[in-house]
């Protein structure tokens, strides 16, 4: 059994959530706290409105570059950032949100290089991303894709729930990215900023201590009204 269900983010949960996130990600669970209202919002939509929050984006890098590593520098990426790291569930019709201590994402890579219908591929790749649902509880809340256009130009190709990361998050992101990236070529220690406040830190600021029990007191006095 893990150790987290002492952390602050988590003691105020009841039994059953605490049991339910270790038998959903055992000892990988980090904290689990309450979903803000806007999170609330956006998982509740009917899965006919999910592609709402699907977001996409393609960049273009010309020289070399090293897919392995830049696979790597995305996970250091990753674990630099707890938002990168979330999963949510749901229990007894509440949604949580759960920090998992390492998330691995793999990136997919395409060589195109011979394919004269390459920019066709890439198109038909985007549109059946786009068809295809974020499993906000047991899948990353991202994905990637390096296509080789060339013998030195890529093309990357970012898909994303916006739960993950938003339009100011994003640029932190890629900076810690393609610094992981730069520290991995140069066979150095990677060693990103660490940034105040968390997504953790957010989060909590939105379930303060008194509108939990609020929320308790009248869950209990409701409770016996049928």
């Amino acid at each position: 059994s893990s150790d987290f269900a002492d952390r602050p983010a988590v003691v105020d949960l009841p039994q059953n959530v605490k049991k339910k996130a270790e038998q959903l990600y055992g000892s990988n669970v980090d904290a689990v706290l309450r979903t803000s209202s806007v999170q609330q919002g956006i998982i509740r939509r009917p899965s006919s409105r999910q592609s709402l929050y699907h977001d996409q984006s393609t960049f273009t890098y010309e020289g070399q570059l090293e897919p392995k590593l830049f696979e790597a520098a995305w996970n250091a990426a990753i674990r630099n950032n707890d938002a990168l790291r979330m999963q949510y569930f749901k229990e007894d019709e509440a949604w949580y949100a759960c920090l998992l201590k390492e998330r691995l994402v793999v990136m997919e890579y395409v060589d195109l290089r011979h394919d004269p219908e390459q920019d066709a591929a890439i198109q038909q790749d985007i549109k059946a991303d786009l068809l295809a649902p974020f499993n906000l509880q047991d899948e990353p809340l991202l994905r990637l894709r390096l296509y080789r256009a060339s013998e030195e130009t890529y093309i990357f190709f970012l898909s994303f729930h916006i739960l993950a990361t938003d339009g100011w998050s994003f640029a932190f992101m890629m900076d810690d990215v393609f610094t992981a990236y730069d520290q991995l070529l140069e066979d150095q220690p990677v060693i990103l900023p660490v940034r105040r406040p968390t997504y953790i830190d957010y989060l909590q600021s939105l379930t303060p201590a008194d509108a939990i029990a609020g929320r308790q007191h009248w869950k209990k006095y409701l409770d016996g009204i049928q």
